[in-house]
């Protein structure tokens, strides 16, 4: 199998794995679906900007998007976390407070608590 191939199948795993769709991956990493299907049936390939942007989109280093070896240690909920951890750290001082503050009232809401 060809190395277009095998990125096509990392990240589409990748994707299927974080609940993403290919339009809200394309929405991410500001493409179009159909070039994301394209690269995930092999048929294209990112250019290493893109490549990072997709990887920035799913939560992973881009090396991950290159480890064909098939273990799997991605789970949505962690690639989620890193999504997130990196919103807040490229965050100003309010907007990183507000998301924290955020944050802290749904879990007690989701809890059942009142805030």
């Amino acid at each position: 199998m060809n190395v277009h191939r095998l990125l096509g199948e990392r990240i589409r795993f990748l994707r299927t794995q974080n609940g993403l769709t290919q339009a809200r991956l394309a929405d991410i990493v500001n493409s179009s679906a159909e070039f994301v299907s394209r690269i995930e049936r092999g048929k294209a390939a990112p250019s290493i900007a893109t490549a990072q942007r997709i990887a920035d989109g799913l939560g992973v280093d881009i090396a991950a998007l290159f480890d064909f070896s098939g273990a799997e240690d991605v789970t949505p909920a962690k690639t989620r976390a890193r999504r997130i951890a990196k919103i807040v750290v490229e965050a100003d001082d309010a907007v990183a407070q507000l998301l924290e503050d955020f944050v802290l009232k749904a879990s007690r809401n989701l809890r059942g608590k009142d805030s």
